[in-house]
């Protein structure tokens, strides 16, 4: 949502959300994070932010999600470090997927659950955007 919400286009946030949506890297999501998007970008404190009218909003989310694999995750076998969360990580450790939680929520980034991957957007960009441009 942050990429949404900045005005940077070179932001770490965007140049994650990029990456996805042109197809560099696989996204996942869910029926719980396409209504968690919604209720954000809904809010009108960051529609304030982001200036997208409803159809605008219901537009950028299903595009995205038609740019993703849609998982009805399993119930991970550990509770988030926030109960808000338990659905993002479900889907981390959904057992028919392998992924990379890219967020900037600090909880989350500094409880990973052991064997998965948790990352700040801006470590996913050095991390794994350097790939990219070596190819």
């Amino acid at each position: 949502m942050s990429a949404v919400i900045t005005s940077n286009p070179t932001a770490a946030t965007s140049l994650a959300v990029r990456a996805v949506l042109h197809g560099k890297y696989a996204g996942l999501t869910s029926p719980a994070l396409l209504t968690e998007w919604r209720r954000i970008l809904c809010d009108p404190n960051k529609r304030a932010l982001h200036g997208l009218n409803e159809l605008a909003i219901e537009a950028l989310i299903a595009d995205t999600a038609s740019r993703c694999a849609l998982v009805a995750p399993a119930a991970a076998p550990e509770s988030a470090p926030d109960p808000d969360d338990q659905h993002v990580w479900d889907l981390l450790m959904d057992p028919g997927h392998t992924a990379v939680l890219v967020t900037l929520d600090r909880r989350l980034l500094a409880n990973p659950p052991k064997g998965y991957v948790v990352v700040s957007a801006r470590e996913f960009v050095t991390r794994y955007l350097p790939r990219l441009v070596q190819r």
